[in-house]
């Protein structure tokens, strides 16, 4: 298209025509341009377009003297050629993305960063209506200020009137935060004694001084009317003071400032703003002066010294003044508590602690989460129960050393409440433990105390824990007791283990399976032994020998063998039958040679089980009882002669003897059967005895 235009100028039919053209263009642009510009330019466009969205800064203006004053008069460079002109609005545009995208500052120039910008904000901006060579100043009631003075010290008008176009003093209707939809707490007014301390300061050596005499005139009244309440000086000024520390402390951390503004701080920055290009660090840096409520509003009438004069000590106190790193730290509570003249200046604050108890609440009471009772006395009545509650930690932390507790108690001669319990070193009761079931309780007073707080025990015992040397001179062992103990514990000195177990049913719990802590073990072993065998108490901790020497010294039989019939009625060969091992524990034999051990044997007479005759599985006893190796007295210590009866005799009737009937069968039968065991002439003998006894005769 612009080869064509040039082409058109070159052909001299067409050049007037191009001509035409061409201006009528530029003209069009020309026209379009000055609307654009006048139109963005006015107040409709600046309230009801571009910042729409920040209301509040709207209503502000609108509250404000300036409401009939066009927005570029303030916000165009006074006296600005077209082209700065076009140049801001090619800036404004820059504007527009975050607008769209609802992405934009809230609230609009949060903390007046405008105003303390010299190059956006010059005084000139100001001056171009307000001329104060002819003007005439009336500042408020009692305040002198020396304009002169602050523009040749490079304070710019809105540095100090920021808030004068948008005034949100008593605005209506109340400025909204578009931001959360509440009422808006608005910016930071400059215009108060406190933004004046941004740069003045009571200290020597100032860029600005802080005398009242510099901008109050003589007849001002000087005292604050907070200063005029009821008991100012005792308790509302510190309520006051602190309240204005904290907000400062605040604002510090939220600008991340690094301390609160000094003299010197305050000086340093002055001095740059004054000799900064546009109020810039170069590089755009804007520089601005301390905000506010950076700065601490008490210190806008009394030098920083103020307060230590009175107070005799660094107000509010140091961290360290509660806790020094050592007790005799000079600017620490326990030293300064110490010095006459400066405990004096305590009871300024504090009362005096006879009437406040202050110290004692603390030390004794907050301090270490214990409710102290002002009634009653804390040395004889209160500190052993609240010691034993919370422990001896927090005295020995905060206040006293170990041997203060110890010299005290020592030259009182006072042993701990706690120590006079009967079961403080011994339990009162047995604590029933079961090795990887039910796991070792502490019950003796001690052993409870310790684990509460063995830095209590520490403050007589000494360091070390619950392994420390007095520990470890009674326990004589390691406690609690490590995991190999299980297995070793077997060589330690029984005497050593009584002084915390001092009952054999604490073994008893995991060597003997069914001990209880009310019954003894040696009553109740026996009925355990038959049930469960004997054969882990071998394998644990006994040989037989152990078993065979405690009945027999305490010459105890088994309960089962006191039975009448445990001999000769057959509980003896039951038992046997259940457990043979059981009665090689005190009768003599092996378990190979059961039950044909010496013991068995000796009683018996006979091999046990009977061996058969080759066969016909009936004991071969015959040629023993006729050469006399058996005789009727050793069959009997087991057989009865119903025994005998039910193989030899047949038709005998069991619970009625032999010879009451048995004439009846041999007269019913042939005595010919008798005669298998018995010799012929051993009827007419028996029968001769007999009646020979029957006559009483030999």
């Amino acid at each position: 298209m612009i080869s064509r235009l040039i082409e058109a100028f070159r052909n001299p039919i067409t050049r007037p025509r191009a001509i035409i053209w061409l201006g009528a263009l530029l003209s069009f642009l020309f026209f379009f341009v000055a609307l654009a510009v006048g139109a963005t330019t006015s107040y409709w466009f600046c309230a009801s377009v571009c910042h729409k969205v920040q209301d509040d800064a709207i209503a502000a203006y609108h509250n404000s003297a300036h409401a009939k004053v066009s927005c570029v008069s303030c916000h165009m460079p006074a006296g600005a050629d077209p082209v700065t002109f076009l140049l801001h609005k090619v800036e404004a545009l820059a504007e527009l993305p975050p607008t769209l995208a609802n992405t934009f500052e809230l609230p609009l120039n949060a903390y007046s960063e405008t105003a303390l910008s010299t190059y956006t904000f010059p005084s000139t901006q100001c001056t171009q209506c307000h001329n104060l060579e002819n003007r005439e100043v009336t500042p408020s009631e009692g305040i002198i200020i020396d304009h002169d003075a602050h523009e040749a010290a490079h304070i710019t008008c809105t540095m100090c009137h920021n808030r004068v176009a948008h005034n949100e003093d008593g605005a209506e209707p109340k400025l909204i935060d578009p931001l959360t939809g509440q009422v808006s707490e608005g910016h930071f007014d400059f215009m108060t004694m406190t933004s004046c301390y941004r740069c003045h300061d009571m200290e020597d050596g100032a860029v600005a001084t802080g005398k009242c005499s510099a901008c109050h005139t003589a007849s001002f009244e000087l005292v604050p009317e907070s200063h005029e309440v009821a008991d100012f000086v005792r308790r509302p000024h510190a309520d006051a003071a602190l309240a204005q520390h904290d907000e400062v402390l605040e604002a510090v951390e939220h600008f991340e400032l690094g301390a609160e503004p000094t003299a010197a701080s305050k000086k340093e920055l002055v001095n740059a703003l004054a000799h900064s290009e546009g109020g810039g660090h170069g590089g755009g840096e804007e520089l601005v002066l301390f905000p506010p409520s950076a700065i601490n509003e008490c210190f806008t009438c009394h030098k920083r010294a103020f307060c230590m004069d009175c107070h005799g000590m660094e107000m509010p106190h140091p961290a360290t003044f509660l806790r020094p790193a050592s007790s005799g730290a000079a600017d620490g509570h326990p030293a300064i508590s110490k010095d006459e003249e400066l405990a004096e200046k305590c009871v300024m604050c504090h009362g005096v602690e006879t009437e406040t108890l202050f110290c004692t609440n603390c030390h004794h009471g907050a301090e270490s989460n214990w409710t102290f009772d002002k009634a009653s006395d804390w040395t004889s009545t209160q500190h052993a129960v609240a010691v034993g509650t919370t422990g001896v930690g927090v005295c020995t932390s905060s206040c006293h050393t170990a041997q203060f507790c110890v010299d005290c108690h020592t030259s009182r001669n006072v042993v701990p409440a706690s120590h006079r319990a009967a079961d403080f070193v011994h339990p009162a009761s047995p604590a029933m433990t079961i090795f990887g079931q039910t796991p070792a309780a502490a019950t003796a007073g001690h052993a409870v105390s310790a684990k509460s707080s063995t830095e209590t025990c520490a403050v007589c015992h000494g360091d070390g824990g619950i392994n420390a040397p007095f520990c470890i001179a009674c326990h004589g062992m390691e406690m609690p007791h490590p995991e190999q103990f299980r297995r070793l514990h077997s060589a330690s000195d029984k005497a050593t283990c009584s002084n915390c177990h001092g009952f054999t049913e604490v073994c008893s719990s995991c060597h003997h399976v069914g001990a209880t802590a009310t019954t003894a073990w040696l009553p109740a072993h026996g009925a355990a032994t038959i049930e469960h065998g004997s054969t882990t108490c071998i394998g644990k901790c006994h040989v037989q020998a152990d078993c065979v020497t405690c009945h027999q010294s305490n010459k105890v039989l088994p309960a089962s063998h006191t039975a009448a019939d445990f001999v000769k009625g057959g509980a003896h060969v039951t038992a046997f039958s259940t457990d043979p091992a059981n009665c090689l524990f005190c009768h003599e034999g092996d378990t190979g040679s059961l039950p044909n051990s010496a013991f068995c044997k000796g009683c018996h007479g006979v091999e046990m089980p009977h061996p058969s005759d080759g066969g016909a599985q009936k004991f071969a006893h015959s040629e023993k009882i006729k050469d006399g190796s058996y005789t009727r007295e050793l069959c009997a210590n087991c057989h009865a002669q119903a025994f005998c009866d039910a193989c030899h005799h047949p038709q005998a009737v069991s619970d009625q003897p032999w010879l009451t009937y048995h004439a009846v069968i041999a007269t019913q039968g042939n005595a010919t059967a008798c005669y298998s065991c018995h010799q012929e002439t051993y009827c007419a003998f028996c029968h001769v005895r007999i009646a020979r006894e029957r006559r009483g005769g030999n």
